[in-house]
C-alpha cells in the first residue's frame, strides 16, 4: 500500500530578520495541521530550500554577519534562529510527526545544506520530538515517482551532494556552491538595503523598471566573477572554498547576456540529461523539481514534470500598471492508482491587495513589514529587523493613499 504523498517546494523559512522572505506561517501551518488530523499513511516531502540558511545571519550582540566558513556550530546557531522565527510552522510539523503513520522528508537544497550536519539533524529530532518519523536525504523516490530539489541542473547553484563537507584549518565546514559564497560575501549587504526587490518576478521586468538595481547587481556580479578568477585563488590559495566550478565561465557569460544572475531554469537540462529514460517508460511517471520559483506542469511522452513554485513572499510585476500582485502558493498531493500516480495541485490563493511598484522601490522595509502584517506574521523581537516600522500608522496612510488613487482613477474613467 503506497502512502499519500504531499510535496511542498522552496518554503525558505529564515530567521525573521529583514532578509527573511517567508511570512506565510499561518497558511503553511494550516495546511500541515490539516493532514495531521488524518490517520492515513502520509509522507510529507519538503523538496529542498525548506530553510533559508544562506540569508540567515549569525546574530551576536544584535550584530548580524554572514560567515563564509560554515561549521556545525554556526549551523546550529542559525537553526535555533529559524525555529524561533517560525515556531508556528515547526509546531505544526511536530504535531504531524506525532503519528507513526506520518513521515516527514527534508530533501537537501542549495539554501539549506546545513541540515546535512548530524548535530543539526539531532536538533531537529529534539525539536520535532521524533527521530524515526523524520528523514534527511537528497531525493525521494518510489516506483514511478522521483522528487529532488533541482540544483543539480544549475551550474552556479549546484551542491556537491556526494561531498557534503570539506576541511579548512582543522574544521569540518560545508562545501557550498560558488554563488552561495558570493551571496554571503558580497550580496547580503544589498539584500539588507533592498529587502523587497528580490521578491519581484520576473527579474527581467524588475531590471527594466529599476535600472539602478540592475546596474548594481551586474557590476557586483562582474567584479566578483573577475576576482574569483584572477585575485581570490592567489589571495586565498589555501582556502578550498575559493575553488571554481567547471563550466563557470560559459555559464556566467550566458547569465550576463540575459541579465539573470539568479536561479536558472532546470527543466530543459533535466530533460536533456534524462532524455532516454523519459522516453522509455511503459507507465506514467511523475518528476517533481524545485529550485526554480515557477509553477510549471510539463509533459514528455507519458511523463509529467512539475514545479510547485515557492512559498516565499513573491510578486508578479505587471509592466503596464506597475502593480505587484502577490503570488498564490501551491503544493502537490499524490496517490498511487494502479500503475500510475494521480496528482492534484492545491492552490492557496492570495487575497492580499497589490503593491505599487514605485512605492515599494522607495519604501522597501516598510513594504516588507506591511506584507508581513497582512499575512499575520509577527517576527521575534530579539531578531534584527532593520529600520523597524510601526505598521499601524504607515499601513493606514499607505492604504488610504492607494484608495484615493483608485477612486480618482475611476472618477476619470466616468468622465
Amino acid at each position: 500500500m503506497h502512502p499519500k504523498i504531499i510535496v511542498f517546494g522552496d518554503t525558505e523559512l529564515g530567521a525573521g530578520t529583514i532578509t527573511d522572505d517567508f511570512i506565510a506561517d499561518v497558511e503553511l501551518s494550516k495546511v500541515i495541521r490539516k493532514y495531521s488530523k488524518t490517520k492515513e499513511t502520509i509522507d510529507m516531502v519538503f523538496n529542498g530550500d525548506t530553510f533559508d540558511y544562506l540569508k540567515c545571519p549569525v546574530i551576536i550582540n544584535k550584530h548580524s554577519s554572514y560567515p563564509r566558513h560554515i561549521t556545525s556550530k554556526i549551523s546550529l546557531h542559525k537553526t535555533k534562529l529559524i525555529f524561533s522565527a517560525h515556531h508556528e510552522v515547526i509546531s505544526a510539523m511536530r504535531d504531524f510527526a506525532k503519528n507513526n503513520n506520518h513521515q516527514i522528508y527534508f530533501l537537501y537544497g542549495n539554501h539549506d545544506p546545513d541540515i546535512k550536519f548530524p548535530e543539526v539533524q539531532s536538533l531537529f529530532y529534539k525539536e520535532l520530538k521524533s527521530k524515526k518519523n523524520i528523514h534527511f536525504q537528497t531525493r525521494y523516490e518510489r516506483p514511478g515517482l522521483h522528487i529532488e530539489h533541482g540544483d543539480a541542473y544549475d551550474v552556479l547553484h549546484q551542491v556537491q551532494h556526494d561531498d557534503h563537507f570539506i576541511t579548512y584549518r582543522g574544521n569540518k565546514i560545508l562545501n557550498l556552491p560558488y554563488v552561495s559564497y558570493g551571496l554571503m560575501d558580497k550580496f547580503m549587504v544589498i539584500k539588507e538595503i533592498h529587502p523587497f526587490l528580490e521578491r519581484i518576478k520576473p527579474e527581467s521586468e524588475l531590471f527594466r523598471h529599476h535600472k539602478e538595481i540592475a546596474k548594481i547587481i551586474t557590476s557586483k556580479s562582474a567584479s566578483y566573477f573577475m576576482k574569483s578568477i584572477f585575485y581570490y585563488p592567489l589571495r586565498h590559495f589555501k582556502d578550498p572554498t575559493y575553488t571554481l566550478p567547471k563550466g563557470l565561465f560559459e555559464e556566467f557569460i550566458h547569465r550576463a547576456r540575459a541579465a539573470g544572475f539568479y536561479v536558472g531554469s532546470v527543466i530543459p537540462l533535466f530533460k536533456s540529461k534524462n532524455h532516454d529514460k523519459l522516453l522509455n517508460h511503459d507507465h506514467q511517471n511523475v518528476y517533481i523539481l524545485g529550485h526554480r520559483h515557477d509553477y510549471v506542469i510539463d509533459s514528455v511522452g507519458k511523463n509529467t514534470i512539475m514545479h510547485p513554485d515557492t512559498w516565499r513572499d513573491e510578486y508578479i510585476l505587471d509592466p503596464k500598471t506597475k502593480l505587484l500582485k502577490p503570488k498564490d502558493k501551491h503544493y502537490i498531493e499524490l496517490q498511487k492508482k494502479g500503475h500510475d500516480w494521480k496528482y492534484k495541485v492545491h492552490t492557496v490563493k492570495s487575497i492580499r491587495p497589490s503593491f505599487d511598484f514605485n512605492y515599494v522601490t522607495k519604501n522597501e522595509v516598510e513594504a516588507a513589514n506591511i506584507a508581513a502584517a497582512e499575512e499575520g506574521y509577527v517576527p521575534p523581537r530579539n531578531h534584527i529587523r532593520h529600520k523597524p516600522t510601526s505598521t499601524k500608522g504607515r499601513f493606514r496612510s499607505y492604504r488610504e493613499n492607494r484608495a484615493k488613487k483608485k477612486a480618482a482613477s475611476q472618477k476619470n474613467k466616468l468622465k
